[in-house]
């Protein structure tokens, strides 16, 4: 089991650059910050609806029946994907010239007008793919941490069943796929040159709910504050991803965002770990918990205090900028 989760991570840490990257190639300058928006609310709708979804087909058929359904989505996106998405929207038959010029609008081809004037390792000299890397690797501290250990705090801090834990659990999910929609347009047409303040107000708001939702007596408003955590978190993380996706050239947007996400999933790896020993450290309460979502946010608002946005218009001044 070890070695196939192992395997599955690999296989998913190609999607994140990917799809960054077919941002920034299919989508005009001033719109990438709302198209990541609605790529990214993917992470939250998920999420919301697989709790329903297992839950549901644990109780009738077992747990293990769990993979085999799943398996059957991910085949048919795979197959349309392959069908349907061209690398470029110049190699696409769906898209017209019309549009095509649309989209490269204030992202000039580079100085040889072919291919791209920037190399692999330019990604690496970027001051702003590091900040956001550090900015992100702690805020994706709190976000994996409420994640994975969400289910086991309903339950046993609660005294949730299995089905209203289920219920619960996408709450927080479902509002943080409205968070996650109403960030990216917000960013676009409100902060499109300051996009580091809409997430420090995001997160910090997340910190507030998250020190609501454990020392709220009341389940329903724990259950409420939680769901408002979500939100203002899923809004945080498509604020500060919005960053590199206007201000990175999308020729090197790819192994630019392979490099911001190695933080995500290196918050991914350690968050889960370190909560796990602090619940057991503190024999069973969630307190110290909180504490860590809390000050990871406030940290991770911090950080990014020292990102500062340019205008990205392609070939030099894009370089320029990153």
């Amino acid at each position: 089991m070890l070695v196939v989760r192992v395997l599955f991570g690999l296989g998913e840490a190609c999607l994140p650059p990917s799809y960054f990257k077919s941002v920034a190639m299919w989508t005009p300058l001033k719109e990438r910050a709302t198209m990541n928006s609605i790529v990214m609310s993917s992470n939250s709708l998920g999420p919301a609806l697989a709790p329903l979804f297992a839950v549901a087909i644990i109780a009738m058929y077992g747990w293990r029946s769990v993979f085999s359904f799943l398996f059957i989505p991910g085949i048919i996106l795979a197959a349309l994907v392959w069908l349907f998405v061209a690398e470029k929207p110049e190699q696409s038959r769906w898209i017209s010239k019309q549009e095509v010029e649309e989209i490269n609008a204030g992202t000039p081809l580079p100085r040889d007008g072919k291919g791209s004037n920037l190399r692999m390792s330019d990604a690496f000299k970027s001051p702003v793919v590091w900040k956001v890397l550090c900015t992100l690797f702690v805020c994706m501290i709190a976000a994996w941490g409420y994640m994975t250990w969400l289910p086991s705090y309903l339950v046993k801090a609660r005294g949730l069943s299995l089905s209203k834990m289920g219920l619960a659990t996408s709450y927080p999910f479902f509002a943080g796929f409205v968070g996650a929609i109403l960030a990216g347009y917000v960013s676009d047409k409100v902060f499109p040159k300051k996009r580091n303040i809409l997430f420090i107000i995001c997160i910090v708001l997340t910190a507030v709910f998250f020190y609501l939702t454990y020392s709220t007596a009341g389940v329903s408003a724990a259950i409420a504050y939680n769901t408002l955590a979500g939100f203002f978190l899923m809004a945080a993380n498509v604020a500060i991803t919005a960053i590199p996706v206007t201000v990175i050239p999308k020729e090197i947007m790819g192994v630019s965002m392979g490099i911001i996400n190695f933080g995500n999933q290196m918050a991914g790896f350690l968050a889960p770990t370190i909560i796990g020993f602090l619940v057991q450290f503190s024999g069973g309460s969630f307190n110290s918990t909180f504490i860590l979502l809390i000050v990871a946010c406030l940290v991770s608002a911090a950080i990014s205090l020292s990102l500062r946005e340019q205008p990205a218009s392609g070939g030099a001044a894009e370089a320029k900028a990153a």
